[in-house]
């Protein structure tokens, strides 16, 4: 991986993250990827992003499918994050699409270059995809606090 970075994961006994990606306006998105294997019921979301002044984040998780549920499932979820200090986009990009190419899965990789910092524009890159579930959550409504 990209040297000079740093790596946080929520603890075994912490739920997980309300939302996994925060999408804000002003937060660069370069690049999001899937991969999945149906063989082995798992799959990788994994997004590069930062916010203004600081490091790349890059940010992953696995799905570990226990049932066909989207939402209120079974499934087991392991979330990373990367602080990639003082790397570079380009650099960071390499490692990143290493990693995903050596990964032991039977799927396709999705490749989406984002470049932007604009919700609106991540919203519906994302839309336009199979593989991407979400919602939006905004300030105030039931999900979003």
């Amino acid at each position: 991986m990209v040297p000079g970075y740093s790596q946080h994961m929520p603890a075994p006994d912490q739920d997980p993250p309300k939302a996994f990606i925060e999408f804000v306006d002003g937060r660069y998105f370069s690049t999001y990827w899937f991969r999945a294997c149906p063989t082995r019921k798992v799959d990788l979301l994994m997004a590069l992003w930062r916010d203004p002044g600081q490091p790349w984040q890059l940010v992953y998780r696995f799905r570990y499918h226990k049932d066909d549920k989207i939402d209120d499932t079974a499934d087991e979820f392991s979330y990373y994050e990367w602080s990639m200090g003082a790397a570079g986009e380009a650099e960071i990009l390499k490692s990143a699409n290493a990693m995903i190419d050596d990964l032991p899965f039977s799927g396709p990789i999705h490749k989406i270059l984002l470049r932007t910092d604009r919700v609106q524009v991540v919203e519906a890159a994302l839309a336009r995809e199979s593989f991407a579930h979400f919602r939006s959550i905004r300030p105030g409504s039931a999900n979003g606090g």
